[in-house]
């Protein structure tokens, strides 16, 4: 299997998208990743490549310096006999790279941010290697905060113009600015760690938009794409319009990749647009055009309005409109209790979906099985000749005049299909993607927007083929996951392995003061280190006649190191246990209550000196050694029952 964090085309989202224009020089910071290097080398550029240590040999001037997740590398061979701090030696760093730079040429930086909220979740940071290393003001990171770079940048006098990757900068599938930043709901899809282990403290999702909702995104983005130049820092398309927001469509098949951008022209009207991410995708956008002229009319009995296009230069341009999608509609009125709200918002919307003309009966036609499968619909379904199924919430703009406007309609179909369907996925999409939405369920919601339980069964299983047209034999990242990725602990399931361990090799003391052992009187430790080592001196009560050791709670092996009374070192004094002994001071014990038994304790003895290690072991295990070292093994089980 290939390395993919290194090798996938994902890693070249983060520079395919920036406007470099035909003919402009372009010096590009090698840092090994490939498919940066073949995006950058498939722009109508002059390209000029090198390693960190050629730097100091290049006399060109550059209308881009590119520097992609090796800054601090870089910076550090430059300053290589330098004892300057951190951000010493990114001041001078920067300055380095701007004299390389044409007068109004620009340095483009990716960076990680030490106070990505992936570091308090538990990824490790991406240069010490080391959990928490950025949050703990440990020198050897490869990160910078927000307000760092913001002071470098005063320091130098250079402006800056900050661009966000989510989830970062090395698998970017959105990348926001200032100007356009993200909603709530919007960061949940984090792709899965293919370079290190990494625990998972919290749901980091739901962190992101309790900090989008505080308005603390930019402090906590994952990592930065800082674009740093002496005057204008904007980056402009063809139109000079100041790019806002890119969105990457493209972990799917080739012909069905595209991006979706925003845009702000210099009268301050933003756009949208919809681009092919290859020369294949340039067909999809084609019928996303035409997929406009028969919404248009299939919609207009109902409450639906859908938004324009134009043609434009290499793709397709729509209204951009402000206002609330449904989906945030929906889940303000959710937060607020208002549960029936949403479930009235929900069926209201199904209904409007049902005015589509012209609709008639559904007929399963070749084109339909080639999409969704062969599946067993009832008969009688209703279904329009030509069907959007993609309206579902986070699709469809409330307008401040109540009018509802779908803003994506790029999977549409010009062949019979239920109108349930498009039922099913505005309501699965919206109820069963948060657990707070799942109290919807309990409303009989599908049921009620006139879903059949028989076509409950077949719907999961469309959508799933849908899925699979879509990627048409390519592996997206997600599923490259289960193969190639790190393991990822869940802080809950870290803690309860520890508890389970310290259950399993607890040390629990009984004291008998002549009435018998009983749990009134015991006194239990835990193995902080979790090696089942314990090094002890215990104070014996005054009128302890016997002491009960338990060493664990399962079948374990137990090396006694010292066992002895304070003051009089004797190696290990004699006891009694029901364990066997493998070698000296080395024993096994095959049952789930281990014990040692000191049968008197001296007079003038106070404190018991022990020092040992417990390891577990599974009891079949366990048993099968004792039978091997034990000839009476037999005869001892016999006498226990």
């Amino acid at each position: 299997m290939d390395d993919i964090f290194n090798t996938s085309y994902l890693r070249s989202n983060i520079v395919s998208w920036l406007p470099l224009k035909k003919g402009e020089d372009v010096l590009y910071i090698r840092n090994g990743v490939s498919p940066i290097e073949h995006k950058l080398h498939e722009k109508p550029i002059n390209l000029t490549v090198i390693p960190p240590e050629m730097c100091k040999e290049i006399k060109d001037k550059f209308d881009y310096v590119i520097c992609i997740g090796n800054f601090v590398e870089t910076t550090e061979i430059l300053c290589k006999d330098s004892t300057n701090g951190r951000l010493s030696q990114a001041s001078f760093g920067i300055t380095f790279f701007m004299e390389m730079l044409k007068e109004n040429g620009k340095l483009i930086l990716a960076l990680e941010n030490k106070l990505g909220l992936k570091y308090w979740c538990g990824a490790k940071e991406e240069k010490s290697r080391n959990y928490f290393a950025g949050l703990e003001q440990d020198p050897d990171i490869s990160g910078f905060s927000r307000k760092e770079l913001c002071e470098i940048l005063q320091k130098t006098g250079l402006q800056g113009r900050f661009y966000y990757p989510f989830p970062d900068y090395r698998f970017a599938i959105s990348v926001y600015s200032d100007d356009y930043l993200p909603k709530t709901g919007e960061l949940r899809d984090q792709v899965g760690n293919f370079d290190e282990e990494r625990l998972t403290m919290f749901d980091e999702g739901m962190a992101m938009d309790t900090l989008i909702e505080e308005g603390l995104f930019p402090t906590f983005s994952n990592s930065y794409l800082l674009v740093i130049g002496r005057d204008d820092v904007s980056l402009e398309n063809k139109k000079q319009e100041n790019i806002l927001y890119i969105k990457f469509s493209n972990d799917r098949h080739e012909q069905y990749n595209i991006l979706t951008g925003i845009t702000e022209d210099r009268e301050g009207r933003r756009h949208i647009h919809k681009l092919p991410d290859s020369g294949r995708s340039m067909i999809h956008i084609t019928h996303i055009e035409r997929a406009c002229l028969e919404l248009v009319n299939a919609y207009k009995e109902s409450r639906f309005l859908v938004n324009r296009y134009r043609v434009r230069e290499g793709g397709m341009e729509l209204e951009y409109l402000t206002g609330r999608t449904l989906e945030e509609e929906a889940d303000r009125l959710l937060e607020a209790g208002e549960e029936e709200c949403v479930l009235k918002l929900i069926l209201d919307v199904a209904e409007e979906l049902k005015k589509f003309k012209p609709s008639g009966r559904f007929d399963m036609s070749q084109d339909f099985i080639r999409v969704f499968g062969k599946v067993n619909l009832p008969s009688g379904l209703m279904a329009p000749s030509y069907s959007s199924i993609d309206c579902i919430l986070p699709n469809i703009i409330l307008g401040e005049d109540e009018s509802w406007t779908l803003i994506d309609y790029e999977w549409s179909f010009e062949f019979s299909i239920p109108i349930n369907f498009t039922i099913y996925r505005m309501i699965h999409y919206y109820v069963e993607t948060s657990p707070q939405r799942q109290v919807l369920r309990k409303y009989d919601i599908y049921q009620r927007a006139g879903i059949s339980q028989e076509e409950m069964e077949v719907y999961p299983l469309m959508e799933e083929a849908f899925q699979n047209y879509i990627l048409s034999g390519h592996v997206p990242l997600r599923e490259d996951y289960d193969f190639c990725g790190k393991p990822v602990y869940h802080v809950r399931r870290v803690l309860n392995e520890i508890q389970e361990t310290e259950r399993k090799q607890a040390l629990t003391f009984y004291f008998d003061n002549g009435n018998g052992f009983s749990e009134q009187s015991t006194k239990s430790y835990r193995c902080e280190a979790l090696d089942g080592v314990y090094d002890l001196m215990i104070r014996i009560p005054y009128s302890t006649r016997r002491l009960r050791i338990d060493p664990g709670n399962e079948a374990v092996t137990v090396e006694i190191k010292k066992l002895h009374w304070y003051g009089n070192p004797k190696g290990v004094i004699k006891f009694l246990s029901n364990g066997h002994k493998l070698k000296e001071n080395l024993y096994l014990f095959d049952t789930r209550d281990p014990n040692i038994l000191l049968e008197s304790i001296p007079e003038d003895e106070e404190v018991l000196v022990l020092e040992l290690k417990i390891e577990t072991m599974s009891l079949e295990a366990a048993e099968w050694l004792a039978e091997k070292i034990d000839r009476k093994y037999r005869l001892k089980k016999r006498l226990r029952k």
